[in-house]
C-alpha cells in the first residue's frame, strides 16, 4: 500500500505555501483563501552553472506589468521542490532536504522553519501539491531511498501551524512524477507527469478531495503527454501551462489548456505562451495568472527570466509581464505561491 503524508491542524504561525500546484491567495470579496496579490518564487536552480538557489523573489500579479523584487531567502539551496499557500502564509519544502520553510507574505524577511518531512519516504522531488488553505497534499514524485524511482505517494501538511510531515493512506491513479497541479476549494488536481515500467510520459489527470484521505479519482485526460508543466488556478478554473512532450525527439509546448475543476473532463485550448517553456514557477490571484522562468526554446534551452500572465476567466495567448530580480540568469525548478 502507499501512503499520503499529513500533518494534524493545530493552528501554526506559519505563512502558506505554493509549488508546481500554482497559487492560493485571500481576494476580496470571495471565500477563497487559496491565493492573494503577492506572488512568490522560491528556491531553483541556475541553468548555466547547475547552482541550485535559496533566494525568494516577489511581484504584485494585481499591477498590468512589474518587475519582481528581492523578499528574502529560504533556509537553504533547494530545488524541485513545492509550495501551497493559505492566503496569509506559504510553506516550501525542496528536493534536497528533509526540512520545510515557511514565510508570512505580508513581511519582507528570510524563510523560517515550519518542521520536517517524517514519512518513511523521506525527501520528494518533482511531487505537484494541491491544498483547500487548510490543509497541503504532495502527489507522486520521487521519493528517497529509491530516488531514480516514480512513486504514488502522496503527502498533507495544516499550514497554519507549525508540524511535521507524516503519512496517510491513498494513491494517485497512476504513480508518477515532474507533474503539475491545481486547486480550489475542494478539490486537488494532479496533470500529467512521467509514469513508471516502461517510463513514459502521460495525459493523465486525476484528483482528491483535500480534506478527506483517499485514493484520487480520474478526471479526465490533457491534450499532450507531457511533463515539467506548471499550473495555476482561480476560483472555478485549473490552468496547465507549457510543459515537454515526446515525439520523434523532446518538444517544449507552447500551449496553456484549461479545466472546470468542479466537472471531470478533457482539458480545453485557452492559447499559447511566447516563448515556449518548461519548468516554470505559477503564482495567480482570483482574476490572472502567471508563470515565470523556466527553459526556454528557440534559445537553446536557455533559462528565463521572464513573468508571463494570462486572464483565468478569458481564452487568448500569454503576455509579457515582467522579469524576474536580475543577478540569478532566470530560474528553473523554482516553486510559486502567492497570498497577501
Amino acid at each position: 500500500m502507499d501512503y499520503i503524508n499529513y500533518v494534524k491542524q493545530y493552528p501554526m504561525s506559519m505563512s502558506g505555501m505554493g509549488g508546481p500546484v500554482g497559487a492560493l491567495n485571500y481576494h476580496s470579496g470571495s471565500s477563497f483563501a487559496l491565493f492573494g496579490d503577492r506572488a512568490v518564487n522560491m528556491g531553483g536552480q541556475q541553468r548555466n552553472n547547475y547552482n541550485y538557489l535559496d533566494n525568494i523573489d516577489y511581484f504584485n500579479i494585481a499591477n498590468s506589468t512589474g518587475n519582481a523584487s528581492d523578499f528574502g531567502d529560504i533556509t537553504a539551496n533547494q530545488r524541485s521542490g513545492g509550495a501551497a499557500s493559505n492566503g496569509s502564509r506559504a510553506i516550501y519544502n525542496g528536493a534536497q532536504r528533509l526540512s520545510v520553510d515557511y514565510i508570512t507574505f505580508s513581511t519582507l524577511s528570510n524563510a523560517s522553519d515550519f518542521g520536517d518531512v517524517t514519512a518513511q519516504s523521506g525527501n520528494v522531488s518533482q511531487a505537484a501539491v494541491v491544498t483547500d488553505s487548510n490543509r497541503a497534499v504532495w502527489g507522486g514524485g520521487q521519493w528517497n531511498p529509491d530516488f531514480g524511482r516514480t512513486s504514488k505517494m502522496m503527502a498533507c501538511a495544516s499550514i497554519a501551524v507549525n508540524s511535521n510531515i507524516a503519512a496517510i493512506s491513498g494513491d494517485l491513479t497512476v504513480a508518477r512524477t515532474a507533474l503539475a497541479s491545481a486547486s480550489n476549494a475542494t478539490r486537488g488536481l494532479f496533470h500529467s507527469g512521467i509514469a513508471p515500467s516502461p517510463v513514459s510520459r502521460c495525459n493523465i489527470m486525476d484528483y482528491v478531495t483535500i480534506a478527506t484521505a483517499g485514493n484520487a479519482t480520474d478526471f479526465g485526460d490533457s491534450q499532450y503527454s507531457r511533463d515539467e508543466s506548471v499550473g495555476t488556478f482561480g476560483e472555478t478554473r485549473g490552468l496547465f501551462h507549457g510543459g515537454i512532450y515526446q515525439s520523434g525527439g523532446f518538444v517544449t509546448i507552447n500551449t496553456t489548456e484549461y479545466v472546470v475543476m468542479d466537472t471531470t473532463s478533457n482539458a480545453i485550448s485557452f492559447g499559447s505562451l511566447n516563448p515556449k517553456s518548461r519548468k516554470m514557477q505559477g503564482a495567480s490571484n482570483a482574476t490572472r495568472a502567471t508563470f515565470s522562468g523556466g527553459l526556454t526554446v528557440p534559445d537553446a534551452e536557455s533559462v528565463s527570466e521572464r513573468i508571463q500572465t494570462v486572464v483565468i476567466m478569458t481564452t487568448g495567448n500569454a503576455a509579457d509581464f515582467g522579469n524576474l530580480t536580475n543577478g540569478y540568469a532566470g530560474r528553473v525548478l523554482g516553486s510559486g505561491a502567492s497570498g497577501n
